[in-house]
């Protein structure tokens, strides 16, 4: 096996661009560093800031009503386990004597979490008690998807099982909305542990298909059930993310304070629609972004009537539809799509009788500037929250014209094949490698420790090299090779790489296909497969 030698220069791989994550299994990331987070958070001294409508009071007060929500949604979990004599699992601390603590937010689907949205709640927990605080996740689910869905790596057998590819199943019955998804019959169930568990067999990860048994029991004993409930049990149950209390955004919607909000937006669309677009459009300028969608898509506007980042949610039958308002004197037209769903006066506190049937929620980026400004008084992303929210700061600062309560990143990378994505890196930095040494052959002899008849053939190569250079040099005062002679360059190429092919062949040659290598790369392999003190 060739190794490096001491040569002072730096790899070609060690310089090559490579992505925050996997870096290894384990990695972790904070954004900013985590010691300058506390400076981030306002004093308990110092009131919450009005905004979108409400005082500073009111914020006091809707906030109050939104943790009492958060307790009893979060106790409610504890209940539906008791009912289906699972085991007991504590509740996030209690603040007794603490009239206003500072709340620590993070939120996400309610899909199966990886390991980086537990390490997330978890850090978002360990914060919030050293501020004598809270931490509350608003579960977001107004959205559309498959709230039961995790990757699972298959196998082939060929002699020695290996993974060949990446699959997906799910725990949960089809639905529209996140809301309205439930856990799958126990037939469905056993058939999703016996297809799943079978692979993590066959691949010797034996702890993680413990650690998937031992959740899949969760899941059978809660066939059935909503499924926005019982991801959130099942992770209770084996001790992950317990520290954070909860609340869904269709409960949020409906507070009073929160509505609120959303009707100051209503009566002011003018105003914000103008902002929102602004800001968009500063936003991409600054970046260079020419993706129409990217963060968002600017609101529509069809003569006095204004789209807002507003869903009206069909009860019946789950459709969304987009808000659109048209500004009257002294009143607010609401329409759902095109369909009228009432009047706002200065006096409504309710929504009109007509949008009864609706769920009005918000959507885009106005979740995260209410929940920001409204709900809590530091916030935790992801990292692909942290890709819009810089966003959501200019939109808070441009319309509400207060100081923007501060989000910071903490995400974690669990690898499932720890060893093999090693092994991939290093054939990657190797292959990076002697395409550099192919065209520098000259530093091949400085970087490796290559046996004699290889460094003599790599040394010839050297000097017949430089011979051709300083030929074409002479000739024409430039370094620019005629056909043939870059010809007779590229076959210089061609045989350093043909002394590097045996090596790289017996040392870093990988028969994954593309597809195993996905599998062996993936990051967001279900939480409930790394059930260890990491995860």
């Amino acid at each position: 096996m060739y190794l490096l030698s001491n040569s002072s220069r730096t790899p070609v791989a060690a310089r090559l661009k490579s992505p925050i994550f996997p870096t290894d299994d384990g990695s972790t990331k904070f954004e900013p560093d985590r010691a300058q987070w506390s400076a981030l958070v306002r004093s308990t001294s110092t009131p919450p800031a009005a905004a979108l409508g409400l005082t500073s009071d009111e914020v006091v007060l809707f906030r109050r009503e939104l943790l009492s929500a958060a307790r009893h949604w979060t106790h409610r979990l504890q209940l539906i386990a008791e009912k289906h004599q699972l085991p007991a699992f504590e509740l996030p601390a209690s603040l007794d004597g603490h009239v206003e603590p500072r709340i620590v937010g993070t939120g996400h689907q309610p899909h199966v979490f990886h390991s980086g949205t537990i390490f997330k709640y978890d850090i978002a927990a360990q914060f919030a008690t050293e501020r004598r605080g809270v931490a509350l996740s608003i579960v977001m689910d107004t959205d559309r998807g498959d709230a039961g869905r995790f990757a699972f790596p298959r196998a082939i057998d060929t002699g020695v099982a290996q993974v060949s590819s990446l699959e997906f199943a799910t725990l949960a019955t089809p639905a529209s909305l996140f809301d309205n998804g439930y856990i799958l019959p126990v037939t469905e169930l056993t058939q999703v542990r016996h297809r799943v568990g079978r692979q993590l067999e066959l691949l010797g990860k034996h702890t993680a298909f413990e650690s998937f048994s031992a959740a899949m029991d969760v899941f059978t004993a809660l066939a059935g059930q909503k499924v926005t409930e019982a991801q959130s049990i099942a992770r209770r149950c084996l001790g992950r993310a317990t520290q954070t209390w909860e609340l869904p955004l269709t409960y949020l919607c409906q507070r009073a304070g929160f509505r609120q909000g959303l009707m100051h937006v209503m009566r002011d669309a003018a105003a914000f629609h103008a902002c929102y677009n602004e800001t968009l459009d500063e936003w991409r300028t600054r970046r260079r972004i020419r993706n129409g969608l990217n963060p968002f898509p600017r609101l529509k506007q069809r003569e006095r009537r204004y789209e807002l980042p507003i869903w009206a949610i069909n009860l019946r039958n789950d459709e969304r539809l987009a808000i659109w308002v048209e500004p009257e004197r002294h009143r607010v037209r609401l329409f759902a799509g095109s369909q009228e769903i009432g009047l706002l006066t200065p006096d409504s506190v309710e929504w009109p009788e007509e949008a009864q049937g609706f769920l009005i929620a918000p959507r885009a980026a106005l979740i995260s500037m209410m929940f920001r400004t409204l709900c809590c008084d530091f916030f935790l992303h992801g990292l692909r929250g942290r890709s819009y929210d810089g966003f959501t700061d200019r939109l808070i600062a441009n319309y509400c014209h207060m100081r923007t309560p501060q989000f910071a990143v903490a995400s974690m990378s669990r690898l499932l094949f720890p060893d093999e994505f090693r092994r991939s890196q290093q054939a990657a930095a190797w292959h990076q490698e002697a395409r550099y040494w192919a065209h520098h052959p000259e530093c091949l002899l400085l970087d490796v420790d290559l046996p004699p008849q290889d460094r003599d053939a790599v040394a010839k190569i050297v000097g017949r090299k430089a011979e051709l250079l300083r030929s074409i040099a002479e000739r024409s005062g430039t370094a620019r090779p005629t056909r043939h002679e870059h010809s007779l360059l590229q076959g210089l190429r061609r045989a350093v790489a043909s002394i590097l092919e045996t090596q790289q062949a017996a040392s870093h040659s990988l028969n994954w296909s593309p597809a195993a290598m996905e599998a062996i790369r993936y990051r967001t392999y279900p939480w409930f497969f790394h059930c260890d003190s990491r995860s």
